[in-house]
């Protein structure tokens, strides 16, 4: 539960910024709130592949070698 009140207070701030950015002219707060859930979205989604690729790359390079090895 911890982690989805960190994506929201994430996408919180960033919908702040971008009214900020936008001169903090009101009339604008589900553009902004929509711009940063796909602004927070796809930065989650990019670490997760990264983190993924360290994890799963390893072993491929693992299965990669021993195939050689044996072949």
């Amino acid at each position: 539960m911890a982690k989805r009140n960190d994506f929201q207070g994430e996408i919180e701030q960033v919908a702040y910024d971008l009214y900020m950015q936008r001169g903090m002219v009101n009339g604008h707060d589900l553009d902004d709130w929509f711009q940063a859930v796909k602004i927070v979205e796809a930065k989650h989604a990019s670490s997760r592949k990264s983190e993924t690729e360290a994890i799963i790359m390893p072993k491929r390079k693992e299965r990669l070698l021993k195939k050689e090895k044996t072949a």
